[in-house]
Order: structure tokens, then C-alpha cells, then sequence
């Protein structure tokens, strides 16, 4: 038995994707279906055996739009595809352009980015036996090395990236921002080797042990101790940031996302003005997203009651038992929300689906712009997964 996936395009007036919205499949992974067809590679198609073989996509205010993709092989070493505004522009396995010939590339990143021009980043790795780990930035012609293992992170000389290199980020300049793990360097120690960089790494942003997110819960001062990965955003002016990781304290309250530098959302804490009586629940903050305007949003649920929420810029938008819409006598159902995948101007979720019909709890949530896309919807019954954007 196989499981499907469809990355689908959604196009309507108003802000939500319900009736009357026109839904067009671009990419799925169902057998004989021409959008099963892995693009530009004659005889190849999108693994049917996998239910989520799409990863989240990523896209730029006029619509640019990249991900990638498993496609069927007999090796896992060349199984996975780049994909940019629907075509392939790598493979897993190929020869890579940006590094010495006799090498391969290895799987890509899963956080990728793209901007308006159409320049897009991502991470990567080759079978070179020392400093495989690249950042890279691409016109889709021309490959640049924005960060390599063991160079010299350019904001800090006494500072070496190593091999974890992740969660890349574009402005509408083509300035590359990611997240550099367990750095060495003389200007590293064991508490402070984990940074996100911007300006292609000539700008830290923050640091593990150094950087003091304000508006903490009680007015506490803990460093960051540690960032997610693919949970780190740049609005495309650069002029805003969004990341979620750990500050030191106690365990059930140092779960963070942090806007601009501030404390937005804190596990152990009630949302504020949210009206709900119980705070934020133990690693109950389950994503991040930021548009192009700068508005952040993050999905979670609650203590005790393990209610699911959505908040947009610290209110409420939308919680499991409330009118789908103002109007409306559907209610968000009581499950989980997926990913909030907002990136430059368009609302982005990733969704499985635990049973047949639809979950309300699973539906879209208000939107910018009026488009969305989608990608892994499984007709799988009992195990289906989606991601819109």
C-alpha cells in the first residue's frame, strides 16, 4: 500500500480557503498521475511509498516558490530533489557546481529560501572528506559559497563554523542569515558555540550564553541557550527577525520565540490578554512563521486543558471550540493546528490528517494576499499529511 502527497495550488478572493476556493495539484506521488512526474527528469517520479515526501515550501511575495522532494530510487543516495518555481535545479548525488569535480552532493536542507529576483538559499553537504557542510546562494545559474565548515565566520575572526550549518534565510538583497552550531575557534566555548548570523555571517544576531532576550517571564535575564532548527525568519526589507529557541532557567518555563529581540511567547506562561486560564503547556510551542509586513504568528496549546492555539502579533486568531470565522457555526475541532509556515506575505501550515473527513482543527486560518499553495496532502485515511502555503 502506498500513501499519496500533493502539493496543490489554492487561489480565492477572500482571506480562508473554504468553499468556492479552486484547489490545483502541482506535485503528487500518485502512481500514473502526470503530477507525479518528477519535472525535467525523464522516467522518474515522486516516491509513492513515503506519505510525506515533500518537505515545507517556502516562497517570496510575488510567488516565487521553492521545496524539495524524495523521488523513487533503488539508492537513498540520490533520492532527493530541489525544486524551484516548479522545476529541478538539484539533485542529491549530482556533481555539485559550486565544489571541486569528483564530489557529490548530499541531501539538502529542509529550510530553504527564495526572494522576489528569484535568488534562493539552502544548505548542503558533499562526500568531501574535510569541510563538506555549505550555505549557498543561487541566481539558479551562478552558485556562491555564503558559509563553508572551518571558515572564518566574518563577524568574529577568533571564530570557525564546523559542520552544523542550518536554517538559512534570504532578504529581497540576496543577504543570506542562517543558524551556525557548535562553532570553534578560540572566541568559542562550550556555552557560547551556537549563533544565528545575517549579512552572509557579517552580522550576529544571537548567541547561545551571550544574547539576553528582553520581556522574559518575571523579568528574568537567562542567555539563550540553544535555537531550532527551521524555526528562524527574516522579513525581506531585513528589518525584522523571529526565532524560537531555549533560554536558561527552568526546564518547564525556557521554551521561547523571540521577535525583534523580545519575548513574545514563553512556555509556562498564560498568552497574554488571550483570556485562558492556563499558560502555556510543556514544549507546547509547536511553530513559528513571519510575513513580509513583519507580523509573526505561532501555533501551541495549553497546560492542563491541552488546548490548541494560533496567535498572530500576541492575539488570539484562532483556539480549538471557536467560530471558524466571525460568523460561522463550525468550530475550530479539537486537534492539533500545523505548522505556521508565513513567509513573505503567504500563511503556510503543515498538516496530518488522522481521519477521513476534515478536521476543523486542521483547517486554514486567515491569509494575506489571497493565494496560498500546499504540498503533502495524503489520501491516506488514516495517515495524511499537508502542507499549505
Amino acid at each position: 500500500m502506498f500513501r499519496t502527497s500533493v502539493l496543490c495550488s489554492f487561489l480565492f478572493a477572500s482571506g480562508i480557503a473554504f468553499a468556492g476556493s479552486t484547489v490545483q495539484p502541482i506535485f503528487t506521488n500518485i502512481p500514473g498521475h502526470a503530477t507525479a512526474d518528477v519535472p525535467g527528469l525523464s522516467g522518474v517520479v515522486f516516491d509513492a511509498t513515503s506519505g510525506n515526501i515533500f518537505t515545507r515550501p517556502y516562497g517570496s511575495p510575488n510567488g516565487n516558490l521553492i521545496l524539495n522532494g524524495f523521488v523513487e530510487s533503488a539508492s537513498s543516495t540520490d533520492d532527493q530533489v530541489l525544486i524551484v518555481n516548479g522545476a529541478v535545479v538539484l539533485r542529491e548525488g549530482d556533481a555539485p557546481p559550486w565544489a571541486a569535480t569528483g564530489t557529490q552532493m548530499y541531501a539538502f536542507s529542509h529550510q530553504t529560501g527564495i526572494n522576489d529576483t528569484g535568488e534562493f538559499t539552502f544548505t548542503s553537504s558533499t562526500h568531501q572528506t574535510n569541510n563538506d557542510h555549505y550555505v549557498l546562494r543561487s541566481d539558479g545559474a551562478t552558485y556562491t559559497v555564503v558559509a563553508r565548515e572551518d571558515d572564518i565566520l566574518p563577524a568574529d575572526p577568533n571564530i570557525q563554523y564546523d559542520t552544523s550549518l542550518a536554517s538559512p534565510v534570504i532578504t529581497a538583497s540576496g543577504a543570506v542569515g542562517f543558524e551556525a552550531d557548535w562553532v570553534d575557534g578560540p572566541g568559542s566555548t562550550f556555552s557560547t558555540k551556537n549563533l544565528l548570523v545575517l549579512d552572509d555571517g557579517n552580522t550576529i544576531l544571537a548567541r547561545t550564553g551571550v544574547t539576553v532576550p528582553g520581556n522574559q517571564a518575571g523579568g528574568a535575564t537567562g542567555t539563550a541557550t540553544s535555537f531550532t532548527d527551521t524555526e528562524f525568519f527574516i522579513t525581506p526589507d531585513g528589518a525584522h527577525t523571529l526565532w524560537k529557541g531555549t533560554v536558561s532557567g527552568s526546564s518547564s518555563s525556557n521554551d521561547v520565540v523571540v521577535y525583534d529581540g523580545n519575548v513574545v511567547i514563553q512556555e509556562g506562561s498564560v498568552i497574554l490578554g488571550s483570556g485562558f486560564p492556563n499558560p502555556v503547556d510543556s514544549n507546547g510551542i509547536q511553530s513559528i512563521g513571519l510575513d513580509a509586513a513583519g507580523n509573526w504568528f505561532v501555533t501551541g496549546d495549553n497546560d492542563a486543558t491541552n488546548l490548541d492555539w494560533v496567535v498572530r502579533n500576541g492575539a488570539v486568531v484562532a483556539a480549538v471550540g471557536q467560530p471558524i470565522t466571525p460568523a460561522a457555526t463550525e468550530l475550530w475541532y479539537d486537534h492539533s493546528f500545523g505548522d505556521c509556515r508565513q513567509r513573505s506575505g503567504r500563511h503556510r501550515d503543515r498538516r496530518r490528517d488522522r481521519s477521513p473527513r476534515r478536521q476543523l482543527g486542521r483547517r486554514t486560518r486567515p491569509e494575506r494576499n489571497g493565494r496560498r499553495r500546499a504540498a503533502g496532502r495524503s489520501g491516506r485515511p488514516r495517515r495524511q499529511w499537508r502542507v499549505r502555503r
